[in-house]
């Protein structure tokens, strides 16, 4: 898995620079986009956006943190959903429209975070099966917690900058 990390970050830092615009607000229908200026192919499903070089790849953005369904992770880690994922998270300046820096996370390390085992993930989808229609469960992770599960951070150029003035 590291060896396909290293090859998307390759891509996604020789590229971070490009991905400013109003399309990053929206807070659905940016996929599209983001795989347009990185080259991945745009994937329509539950368990990924996008697909690099046989990677399949979740996408989510946000700038304080973000919300994961419990559901959908559930899935995964009882091997119903897609297996060896990677999660990028695009954190952005929603008043300058760029993205300031993009976390690469092995989604192993997301479902770690959110603690789900056998016990919990079977619970959710009980619970899913119970709902009358639809169920939300919800989990936050802060822009912070992203960044310490991250196995790679790409800063934007621009944000290097605005780093090194706050430290002069």
């Amino acid at each position: 898995m590291q060896t396909k990390i290293r090859k998307i970050g390759k891509t996604l830092k020789s590229k971070i620079d490009h991905l400013e615009g109003n399309w990053i607000l929206p807070s659905t229908g940016y996929e599209k986009k983001f795989c347009e200026k990185m080259g991945f192919d745009l994937k329509v499903g539950r368990y990924a956006d996008a697909i690099f070089q046989d990677t399949h790849i979740e996408l989510k953005k946000g700038q304080a943190g973000m919300w994961f369904d419990m559901t959908r992770y559930a899935e995964i880690h009882l091997k119903i959903g897609l297996q060896n994922t990677l999660t990028i998270f695009l954190h952005y300046d929603k008043r300058e429209m760029f993205v300031k820096q993009i976390y690469i996370i092995n989604t192993k390390k997301l479902i770690q975070y959110l603690k789900l085992d056998t016990a919990s993930s079977k619970m959710c989808l009980a619970m899913k099966d119970l709902a009358p229609r639809q169920l939300n469960i919800q989990a936050n992770a802060t822009n912070v917690d992203l960044r310490n599960m991250s196995d790679m951070i790409i800063k934007s150029t621009r944000e290097k900058k605005k780093n090194n003035k706050r430290k002069r």
